[in-house]
Formats: structure tokens, sequence, C-alpha cells
């Protein structure tokens, strides 16, 4: 091969591989640019769906704080009215006094040595149920009873008043209620009105995290899923409480 064969061949190899470097070089610094970009993307739109779920929750807790006032009232209005003696009050006298206050039923508790028991309640299936079992619920309750204040984290507390989170009735699993628990020590009985919290739920379907994250995967076709985790959870055993 003559040498002008030589450095035609050396050239050409050359720029290949300059071609090849200049080629390798813009794909990874493209690569790692949209990489970036799309990291910030990401940022960014998760920044808005935290600042909507804020809103949203913040929402949701104004609801039920409104509702825990109502049922706080609510008790306060039956205690008004009923004999501070379980014994004389009946079934059917909370039954009359739940339409009247515009809650969905009344159940009275009352403490035993050991539990807190449904003594008397316009709703039927609440009748006779034991609350020993349900965890931060029962000890909420034996602080009522103790004229203390609630000091658990969970729920709303007001004066000799605490409302538990929404959750599923024991009575009745396939309703979600709202309940209220009242006890001021006049009465040898708690007061404790409730009413359904579908309201909750349909606040969850139209304005929730559900719907939030329903409608960012809507408008961006590029988001596969959304998921949000609860730090005060996350790597904690699981705790199944009333």
């Amino acid at each position: 091969m003559s040498i002008k064969a030589k450095l035609a061949w050396f050239i050409s190899i050359t720029v290949t591989v300059v071609l090849l470097l200049n080629i390798s070089i813009y794909y990874f610094n493209s690569k790692v640019e949209l990489q970036s970009n799309a990291e910030q993307q990401m940022l960014v739109i998760a920044k808005q769906i935290g600042q909507s779920m804020d809103t949203a929750q913040q929402s949701r807790r104004l609801i039920e704080s409104s509702l825990g006032e109502k049922l706080r009232l609510a008790a306060i209005a039956a205690q008004n009215q009923l004999d501070p003696d379980i014994a004389n009050v009946s079934n059917e006298q909370l039954e009359t006094l739940s339409k009247q206050l515009g809650v969905d039923d009344i159940t009275l508790w009352v403490r035993t040595r050991d539990d807190i028991v449904a003594a008397k309640s316009s709703d039927p299936a609440e009748l006779n149920i034991s609350s020993k079992t349900w965890g931060y619920w029962y000890t909420a309750f034996n602080q009522l009873f103790d004229l203390k204040p609630v000091s658990i984290k969970e729920g709303q507390k007001l004066g000799h008043f605490w409302s538990g989170p929404i959750n599923y009735a024991t009575s009745n699993p396939s309703r979600v209620n709202k309940w209220g628990s009242y006890y001021d020590g006049t009465t040898n009985y708690m007061i404790n009105p409730f009413i359904n919290a579908d309201v909750f739920l349909k606040f969850e379907q139209t304005s929730g995290s559900e719907a939030i994250a329903a409608q960012v995967l809507k408008d961006n076709s590029s988001i596969l899923e959304v998921t949000g985790f609860n730090t005060d959870f996350v790597g904690k055993k699981a705790d199944y409480q009333n």
C-alpha cells in the first residue's frame, strides 16, 4: 500500500473516530440533559400535587372539625333533655331525640368494672357493644369518664368531648360514621351521637387526593402513576384499630 493510500486510510479512520466520539459525547450529554429536565419536571409536578393535596386536606379537616363541633352541641342538647340516670332513659326516647337534633343516632355508654359498653341506643345494632378492644378509642373513653383532657394524638378534643377519626361502624361495617363522645360528670353515662360520613367519601371522590391524582394522570400522559406515602406510618407496624 502506497504512502498516499495509507495516509488516506489513516485520515478516514481518524475522522470516523472523531465523529463517533462526537456522536457519543452528544448522546451522553443529551441523555443527561433530558434526564435532568425530566427530573426537574417531575419535581415541579410533585410540588404542585403536594400543594393541591395540602389544600384538599385542609378543607377536609375543616369539614371534619365542623362536624365534630356539631356533634358536641348535639350531645349537650341531648343531655339537657335526658334524665341524668340512664335507668330513666329509653331507646325510643333516644330515637326521637336523634331526629330532633339532626344526627343519625345517639348511643349512651356506661363504664363497668373492666369495660365501657353501649347500654342504650337509638340504633338497636349498637346495644351491648364493648369498647375494650378499641385501642386508643378505649383510652379516650376512659379519660373522658375520668374527667381528664383526652391526651391521645388522634381525633378532635374539646371541653369534655372527643371525636375520633371517621371510621367504619363496628355494628355495621358497610357504614362510615363520624362519632362524638361527651361526658361532663353530671350523668352516669357518656353521650355518643354520630352521623353518616358520606359527605367525606363524596369529597374524596370529587376533590380529595384520589381525584387530584386521577386529574394529574389525565393531564400528563407521560406520568404512569402517582403514589403518596404517609410518613407517620412508613416503616412502622400496621395498627388496625377502630
